[in-house]
């Protein structure tokens, strides 16, 4: 569909899960597609989010962008320099399609992927009340936002990017042509900025994937800061020798010529959501008898003191874990079955 926005006429595709009951209030997550050729359209088919949102029940929403680009805040794309305001698109948009197809305005979340993951970027340091958590891949902040970011809030950020990517460099700095120049920040120093943005601690966990693809060039390296104010977190996954691609995405080659390696170790939209799923509000928990439950689950180092890592409950499913002493009572609660950090619990 349309709608009419400054005089534009502005696209979109929305993605209603044949389940879906309006009633129910389900979250949104809102995808940024890249530049270049890239459009709601194509991010829907490479991306796979919407199979996703078939069993976890979210609404998905593919804007595009004018001139299948972001007015990113680098001052070089095409809407940039004609001066479109996808800011206020975007809330704009969002405005819209509660109109007709009624979300949880609490439960909105954004990724998006280079260009468009400059523009999440942006959306966080302009809009952080809009927008529930942030995904941000083969992208970093761009230095312009960056000179005048105050979001004033915690942001929830995610972070995905490749340490060979050409076009969008790890380390920062110029961009290649391709994706129409200007610069960003390095993604070490845009995961620094959201740190210190939540007031997170120096304490982190970190987990190194198993690398199950052995034909990807790549490995990925999960980095979670998690002792940051309002319970806000700030995570990378750091995929080494992958380039500008995104992790599981659908790909006709392997590697790709220019863009490099895609990683196929772990899937984008999965990591992604169940990142976005640890912070709704409420959280949503699922009371399901053990015996219904199956999966080996895993935990290691056991035993241990410090931090402990769950697998075997990942997937649809969202799992409630509790930590309690010999006498029963509750230490720790969590909602996320990756990692549970014991280390500052009463012995």
């Amino acid at each position: 569909d349309t709608i009419r926005h400054s005089a534009l006429d502005r696209s979109y595709i929305l993605y209603i899960p044949s389940n879906y009951q309006a009633t129910e209030n389900w979250p949104l997550v809102m995808l940024l597609h890249g530049g270049g050729q890239g459009n709601g359209e194509s991010l829907l088919e490479q991306l796979q989010f919407h199979e996703v949102a078939d069993t976890a029940n979210f609404l998905c929403l593919y804007p595009n962008g004018f001139d299948n680009q972001w007015a990113d805040g680098r001052g070089v794309t095409t809407p940039d320099v004609a001066g479109v305001d996808d800011v206020q698109f975007l809330n704009d948009l969002l405005d819209s399609i509660a109109l007709d197809y009624p979300f949880d305005a609490a439960n909105v979340f954004v990724p998006g992927g280079s260009n468009g993951g400059m523009m999440t970027q942006r959306l966080a340091c302009e809009t952080p009340n809009t927008f529930r958590a942030y995904a941000t891949m083969i992208a970093s902040m761009p230095d312009p936002v960056h000179a005048s970011c105050a979001p004033g809030t915690t942001v929830n950020m995610l972070l995905m990017n490749g340490t060979e990517d050409i076009l969008v460099p790890y380390d920062g700095g110029s961009l290649h042509p391709l994706t129409d120049g200007g610069s960003v920040l390095g993604t070490d120093a845009t995961i620094a900025f959201w740190k210190d943005n939540n007031s997170c601690t120096t304490n982190s966990q970190v987990l190194d994937f198993e690398n199950t693809d052995l034909t990807d060039g790549s490995t990925v390296h999960l980095t979670q800061y998690r002792n940051c104010t309002d319970s806000s977190k700030v995570v990378l996954y750091r995929v080494e020798g992958a380039g500008h691609t995104i992790p599981g995405m659908v790909a006709n080659m392997n590697p790709r010529p220019i863009v490099g390696y895609t990683n196929y170790d772990i899937v984008a939209a999965l990591e992604i959501w169940r990142f976005f799923k640890s912070h709704l509000i409420p959280p949503i928990i699922n009371n399901i008898p053990v015996e219904d439950v199956e999966h080996s689950v895993q935990l290691y180092p056991n035993p241990t003191n410090g931090t402990v890592f769950i697998r075997g409950l990942e997937g649809e499913l969202q799992f409630q874990i509790d930590v309690l002493d010999v006498n029963g009572k509750v230490l720790l609660e969590s909602y996320d079955v990756q990692a549970l950090e014991l280390a500052t619990l009463p012995d």
